[in-house]
């Protein structure tokens, strides 16, 4: 209560937990969502709510502030607000076979509330080597956020980023040996030229001028856009 929206953004995410989409077509998650984001005038608490394309919360963050007062839970009534949470709320991830892996208790003032945060899995439902995962978070004796998302492993992400170090390391070779193939064509047909002396300065000129612009206007296109 007492939120209002700040403004609507229209946010496609290519990571993390929109990849159920893609292993599941009527699942809860989108590629593309909406962003609401809203606040309480002069408060710090503010929140972030994930629409999808018809319509139905998707993911949602309620972000409390420290000094935000709130009944406090123990671990046992915090699982079962979880749980039936998710159950009443959201029954496509219910329908999963969702097991709690884990069950924190979150930074928070002690004298003010107690957060908690549970991440229950999906052990047999994967995209490749990431089990599908439900994190919820409750602050104090509520539910402030829940997501669902494809866990991403740790060896995963290792393999991945030597692969591209991998692929990296070949691109570079390749164009070293791309300039120096260039290079040495170029030497054994300028010594040609001028032995024979049918070297042709303007169009060499120009060739080269055109050359250089071709070889500038790629280096521009593989520059990040800041």
């Amino acid at each position: 209560p007492g939120f209002v929206s700040s403004y609507l953004d229209h946010e496609g995410r290519r990571h993390g937990h929109t990849l159920a989409e893609f292993a599941r077509t009527d699942g809860p998650v989108k590629p593309y969502h909406w962003i609401v984001r809203c606040h309480r005038d002069l408060e710090q608490d503010e929140g972030v709510v994930n629409v999808s394309p018809g319509g139905a919360v998707v993911a949602f963050d309620v972000q409390l502030s420290g000094n935000t007062s709130l009944p406090s839970l123990s671990k046992a009534d915090a699982a079962a607000l979880a749980s039936d949470f998710i159950s009443t709320r959201f029954p496509r991830v219910a329908a999963f076979n969702l097991s709690l892996i884990s069950h924190s208790l979150q930074s928070a003032v002690p004298s003010q509330r107690q957060d908690h945060l549970l991440i229950y899995e999906d052990a047999a439902f994967k995209v490749v080597d990431a089990p599908f995962r439900v994190q919820v978070r409750i602050g104090g004796d509520r539910v402030v956020g829940f997501e669902p998302f494809f866990h991403v492993p740790p060896s995963h992400a290792r393999r991945m980023k030597n692969l591209r170090s991998f692929n990296a390391t070949i691109a570079a070779l390749a164009n070293a040996a791309f300039y120096a193939i260039i290079g040495l064509a170029a030497t054994v047909g300028l010594r040609h030229l001028l032995r024979t002396r049918s070297l042709n300065v303007p169009f060499a000129l120009s060739a080269s001028a055109v050359l250089v612009a071709v070889n500038y206007a790629a280096i521009l296109n593989h520059l990040e856009m800041l």
